[in-house]
């Protein structure tokens, strides 16, 4: 018999605390990126901007257009932005899965005492530890 073909027997009971871990679990992981988020913002409006103005290796032509209004320029430190990014996108995967995980425990809270058959993935869907995001 083939794994993908395995099936197991499993009760709700068992299923809704599965569930209520795995949601538990990236709940947390949405905190944690929430409160980054919160650090690099504050970090950006302490000192996220900076004025970025080289006269060193310009061209007439790009000294003409700098004297001409397109000089200095306002720039958000590459860093920031790429930890915001990486709060942001980590801030909506744990959104999602907080949502996904959630609504299994309502479905199994609300079929108490039901034996179900997982296949292999069904089993590591709700059981698997989940080492993606470990900071």
């Amino acid at each position: 018999m083939m794994r993908n073909e395995w099936e197991f027997q499993f009760s709700t009971d068992k299923l809704v605390e599965a569930a209520r871990a795995k949601r538990d679990h990236h709940k947390a992981r949405f905190d944690f990126w929430k409160a980054a988020m919160g650090k690099v913002m504050d970090e950006v409006k302490e000192s996220g901007l900076e004025v970025a103005v080289s006269e060193a290796g310009m061209s007439y032509t790009q000294k003409m257009s700098a004297s001409a209004g397109f000089g200095p320029q306002v720039m958000v430190r590459n860093d920031l932005q790429r930890r915001l990014t990486e709060c942001h996108q980590k801030i909506m995967e744990h959104t999602g899965k907080v949502r996904e995980y959630d609504g299994w425990v309502f479905i199994f809270e609300h079929s108490p005492n039901k034996t179900l058959e997982l296949n292999a993935d069904d089993y590591l869907f709700f059981f698997a530890k989940d080492t993606t995001d470990s900071e």
